[in-house]
């Protein structure tokens, strides 16, 4: 991803790496790097031709696609090298924000290409809504209904409800329930 994107991956990589692999660390996790007693490692690239045309990686996970650029986006598959008995994987994730973006390029051409799309939504995302609420004075009630009783994600409640409230029907529909890019800004919506 972006340059603040590959600072917040490695701040992720760095605390998952002291928590859960501290007796793995060859080294201090590093902004670059990480490496592990067992010889794999962990590489952090911000999305520009440079840092894609370089490593070559048996796994290959793409944050936030939409907002690069597309031959970045193809140029980092080449990344992408399988060894004895670990197979090439790619990984993509992103909010399909535009429509003819990176994004849905991809989503559009996966079964030609082999891809198989996931995708998931603020329902599958959101906490468990608990009994201290009531669905009939819940900001999120003409969306939710009762939808979040059923929550198991990380994605509170209160932030959900604020998004709603701030974002028009268009874009709630776009990003937090994933039907469809944003046309938000287009002379002809449809």
């Amino acid at each position: 991803g972006s340059k603040l994107q590959a600072s917040n991956m490695y701040g992720y990589t760095k605390r998952f790496s002291w928590q859960v692999l501290r007796d793995l660390l060859t080294d201090q996790p590093r902004e670059t790097i990480t490496k592990y007693a067992n010889g794999s490692s962990i590489r952090i690239l911000t999305a520009s031709q440079n840092s894609v045309r370089g490593p070559h990686v048996p796994r290959l996970y793409k944050d936030e696609i939409d907002v690069m650029d597309v031959e970045i986006a193809q140029a980092a598959t080449g990344m992408i090298s399988g060894r004895a008995e670990i197979p090439g994987r790619e990984v993509g994730l992103s909010t399909l924000h535009r429509p003819g973006g990176t994004m849905d390029k991809l989503v559009r051409a996966a079964p030609e290409n082999g891809f198989t799309v996931h995708k998931w939504n603020i329902w599958e995302s959101i906490e468990r809504c608990g009994s201290d609420r009531s669905c009939s004075r819940c900001g999120l009630r003409e969306t939710c209904c009762g939808k979040a009783r059923d929550g198991e994600g990380l994605v509170k409640i209160d932030d959900a409800i604020r998004q709603y409230r701030n974002w028009s029907k268009n874009r709630w529909e776009a990003e937090a329930l994933c039907e469809r890019p944003t046309v938000e800004g287009l002379v002809f919506p449809e």
